[in-house]
């Protein structure tokens, strides 16, 4: 394997001309593809983070709800016990009256 200096000189020069064409013809246009691309990825970032902030707050609202429906049928359920335990003792009454009479 020979080398000769022209033929490194001649293929540092080829690659230098080479990066300068690149560098002027290609190298913008990767670069604003890139950045596209990085603000794309920020604003679906931004749409995720919007949506999680949507769930967790029907999250919220749903568990709110929730707990209102739950209140709400244990007061129906303590005043059904209530009206049964009345009407019981008025059972009681009534036939202890008939009972004595």
């Amino acid at each position: 394997m020979n080398l000769s200096l022209q033929e490194i000189l001649t293929q540092a020069g080829a690659f230098i001309l080479l990066v300068w064409v690149l560098k002027k013809t290609a190298w913008k246009p990767l670069l604003k593809l890139l950045d596209e691309r990085r603000g794309r990825i920020a604003k679906s970032f931004e749409e995720i983070e919007s949506a999680k902030k949507g769930v967790e707050k029907l999250k919220a609202d749903y568990e709110h709800a929730r707990d209102h429906i739950e209140e709400e049928a244990r007061k129906k359920i303590q005043q059904a016990i209530d009206e049964g335990k009345r009407i019981a003792r008025e059972l009681q009454e009534t036939s202890r009256r008939d009972a004595r009479a």
